[in-house]
């Protein structure tokens, strides 16, 4: 089976990879129903070419190979958007974990988190960490 990488990263088949943009010949056992060729294929990531076909011919069906729906291009987005808020409130807590006690209880009275004199550094940081996540959701 030939196929060409349509995606933006280097795609693995066993031993074998394609850049973005090359064709291939796919090792034995990567047939059209392996699950990870099935997988790349309904994801549009590859697509199957006649390697017979001339050069200029390949390259034409490439260019009306179907672009991303809208629906998919927002789900991308989401995606990404939620990675980063993710990956800020990490940077956030990592920050906060780094405090001292004194430091930590001012930071919970600052976001309005209840708290004893008893509460230890790790109780005040899941506290804090609690209420940080439940904001962002």
């Amino acid at each position: 089976m030939f196929v060409v990488n349509k995606s933006k990263k280097t795609i693995g088949f066993g031993n074998m990879y394609l850049v973005p943009g090359a064709a291939g010949k796919l090792p034995a056992g990567f047939t059209a129903d392996h699950p990870t060729v099935a997988y790349y294929v309904k994801k549009k990531w590859i697509m199957e070419i006649d390697p017979t076909v001339a050069p200029d011919e390949t390259a034409e069906k490439l260019e009306n190979f179907p672009e991303l729906t809208k629906e998919e291009k927002e789900l991308i987005e989401a995606g990404k958007a939620a990675a980063a808020k993710a990956a800020e409130r990490d940077k956030m807590l990592k920050e906060i974990g780094k405090l001292n006690l004194e430091p930590l209880r001012a930071k919970a009275t600052e976001l309005g988190v209840e708290f004893t004199e008893q509460d230890t550094k790790a109780v005040l940081f899941a506290k804090i960490s609690d209420k940080i996540k439940a904001e962002q959701e």
